[in-house]
């Protein structure tokens, strides 16, 4: 019964803003700890659905490419929207995380 009610309890609690900034920015510093660079997030909402919505989302370089002609390229990524679906059981797999679905609008990848 203890069980049952700490699930419910995490479940409703996931829904308030405040801990889904918490759980994403400690999301963020950890994801962070494994670049060679800044995540750079404006917004995040999930949804107990399986539903995911970043806003402002970008990768800044720690050590940026210097181009003659373009100059400074600090930026890898940037996008103004992801949406992503994902369950439960395939959001952590293997030391990683899957998604089911991910949508981007306006986003840039920058290779060199």
């Amino acid at each position: 019964c203890l069980a049952v009610l700490l699930c419910v309890g995490a479940i409703l609690a996931v829904q308030l803003p405040g801990v889904q900034t918490f759980i994403a920015r400690k999301a963020l510093v950890r994801i962070s700890n494994k670049l060679d660079g800044e995540l750079v997030v404006g917004k995040i909402h999930a949804s107990p659905s399986g539903g995911v919505v970043i806003q402002d989302l970008a990768i800044i370089d720690d050590d940026p490419f210097v181009s003659p002609v373009l100059g400074k390229e600090d930026t890898l990524f940037r996008a103004r929207y992801i949406t992503a679906t994902f369950t439960p059981r395939t959001l952590i797999s293997n030391g990683g995380f899957r998604l089911s679905n991910a949508r981007l609008k306006d986003a840039v990848l920058v290779i060199t």
